[in-house]
């Protein structure tokens, strides 16, 4: 959320998030966590859906901006409790990415020994190299990039046409 909806978020009248006001969030007397029982991602992140733009979010993130304002550019808000459904805003603080990583209690975004095994990595599953020729990235949207084998993107998408041409949806 931008400074510019937080403050049209003010002028609407909307207040920070209260816990004691809010069906979806329940305190935890013993952490201080304000544990989110409303919709739950995968992940075990809370999620809600905005009226105001349409999208789906993160609920610590509402919850924090509706306290502090704007999430600074380029950063990421850590769980300090590490308990990922927490909302508590005095439990969150921005970091940068390879922060929140370095932080993580995940042991393998954590091991050096991981990494090290990444950049090992000079062929695909299926044996191919990946050179600069033969190597695409795709950026996602949860900010980390991938690398891909040209080679087998090929050999997918030949399968994949013939498929379509069998079923007649293709020239």
């Amino acid at each position: 959320m931008s400074l510019s909806d937080h403050q049209r978020l003010i002028r609407l009248g909307h207040e920070p998030i209260d816990p004691l006001n809010d069906p979806r969030i329940s305190p935890e007397p013993n952490s201080g966590c304000w544990l989110w029982v409303g919709a739950i991602s995968s992940t075990g992140y809370g999620t809600l859906h905005c009226t105001h733009d349409r999208r789906t979010r993160l609920a610590h993130r509402v919850v924090w901006e509706s306290h502090h304002g704007a999430i600074p550019a380029g950063l990421q808000l850590d769980h300090l409790c590490r308990t990922p459904s927490c909302v508590n805003p005095a439990h969150l603080e921005p970091v940068t990415g390879s922060v929140n990583i370095r932080r993580s209690s995940v042991p393998w975004l954590t091991s050096k020994r991981n990494v090290k095994r990444c950049r090992a990595i000079t062929h695909c599953p299926q044996g191919h190299e990946y050179t600069p020729d033969n190597t695409y990235l795709l950026s996602r949207s949860d900010g980390y990039t991938t690398r891909h084998c040209r080679a087998c993107k090929r050999v997918r998408d030949t399968k994949r046409r013939a498929k379509l041409r069998a079923a007649r949806l293709l020239p």
